[in-house]
């Protein structure tokens, strides 16, 4: 497999799109602010700061003891198939 620089070949792209999983955001966003504004703690916070976590949310999280937002995702998507 060959890693190309995007410069080289984005003329190739008019209209592609690259989609980045929260790794990618992490590893990019930690290297200008540390910790990364993508890590989990800091996206549950911002989650309940912006009153996205309802008080029923936060004692799943509770439940869990745990902020990552894919951990809650995947145990409820499991509960349901």
């Amino acid at each position: 497999m060959i890693i190309r620089n995007w410069g080289d070949i984005q003329d190739q792209f008019n209209y592609a799109a690259i989609i980045l999983g929260n790794g990618a955001s992490i590893a990019l966003d930690d290297e200008i602010n540390h910790p990364s504004r993508f890590d989990y703690p800091s996206l549950f916070q911002a989650a309940r700061d912006d009153q996205f976590i309802t008080d029923n949310v936060q004692e799943i999280f509770n439940q869990f003891q745990t902020q990552d937002f894919e951990f809650i995702l995947l145990f409820a998507f499991k509960q349901i198939i």
